[in-house]
């Protein structure tokens, strides 16, 4: 429910509205990836599959990620920009394990202390990005 709300968030915030602050909407978009992240370790720790119909919920707010860092590319001397990509990818490997493992009840099983790990690296990694954020926003 709340990764929905996140993803709504996003959908409202971001429908070409990139003129807003680089800080907010890169941290929107960070906050909804760790939630999603968050609702697939909920999965395999209930040992519940993503159906393929489920799957576009984790991968649309990922291409918007994507299309909010091309639009910033002139930032790629930022630290930020630079973390927020490397999210994007542990994101990205995440999606595709899950997507890869939902098919086959054992690989699921087998892939469930895997997927909660990914997601704890997701979360960390946007846990220092905020910190980034904050000191790129005192320091210009």
């Amino acid at each position: 429910m709340r990764a929905a709300a996140h993803l709504v968030a996003v959908v409202a915030l971001l429908g070409g509205c990139w003129h807003q602050s680089y800080e907010r909407v890169m941290g929107v978009h960070m906050d909804v990836l760790a939630s999603l992240a968050e609702k697939l370790c909920e999965f395999a720790e209930a040992q519940r599959r993503p159906a393929a119909e489920e799957m576009g919920e984790f991968v649309y707010p990922l291409r918007r990620a994507r299309q909010f860092q091309r639009y910033f590319a002139r930032d790629v001397r930022r630290p930020s920009y630079r973390l927020f990509g490397r999210l994007l990818a542990d994101y990205e490997a995440l999606v595709q394990r899950v997507d890869a493992a939902r098919v086959t009840p054992g690989t699921w099983t087998r892939e469930r202390d895997a997927v909660c790990a990914a997601t704890d690296r997701i979360r960390e990694r946007a846990r220092r990005l905020r910190e980034v954020l904050r000191r790129e926003g005192v320091n210009g």
